[in-house]
């Protein structure tokens, strides 16, 4: 082919050129490939190794299931609600879990609910809790709302959650206590 093509054709950088680029559309084939069909089998048969370790898997399962319900997003969390906390001078956000624990109803003898309190700045952590029905204060926020004054550490106020929510026209209001 020699005098056929151009000196750029005939030259050992473009055949260089040629293999590099044919070595990454194979790489991202074989990826997509094994991403799509084995990638799952094999996350599948990892989990289940990281499960069986003593308490690696304890741990493992039980992050698993936290970052399941934030990732439920809006479902995962009923409402948004203030609860006396740490004591009766102070209020925290938490995240109504549970309206229905009967089986702890019977127990301590009044309507209870079971409320998640995030710790700040990361949220991913925090406390279960079971308190009256009568202690909480229910609030208007949604969870989006709570969230980012929970990760601001309270820096971002509810006006500013408004301001910002009404520029990118997403509905905010205020909280509403209720005694």
């Amino acid at each position: 082919f020699g005098p056929l093509l151009p000196d750029f054709l005939n030259s050992e950088a473009f055949f260089f050129l040629v293999t590099v680029v044919l070595l990454v559309i194979l790489l991202v084939v074989v990826g997509y490939i094994s991403h799509r069909v084995y990638g799952r089998q094999l996350f599948v048969i990892g989990e289940a190794i990281v499960a069986k370790i003593p308490i690696v898997g304890w741990v493992y399962g039980s992050v698993k299931q936290i970052i399941a319900a934030f990732n439920q997003g809006k479902s995962a969390f009923k409402e948004v609600v203030l609860i006396k906390y740490p004591h009766d001078e102070a209020f925290a956000i938490a995240f109504l879990t549970n309206e229905t624990v009967e089986y702890i109803d019977e127990k301590v003898g009044e309507p209870m609910v079971a409320v998640f309190m995030p710790t700040t700045p990361n949220p991913t952590s925090g406390f279960l809790m079971y308190i009256p029905k009568r202690r909480i204060v229910r609030t208007r926020l949604t969870v989006d709302q709570a969230f980012k004054l929970i990760i601001s550490v309270g820096i971002m106020s509810v006006e500013d959650i408004k301001r910002e929510d009404a520029i990118s026209g997403r509905h905010c209001a205020l909280p509403e206590t209720e005694k």
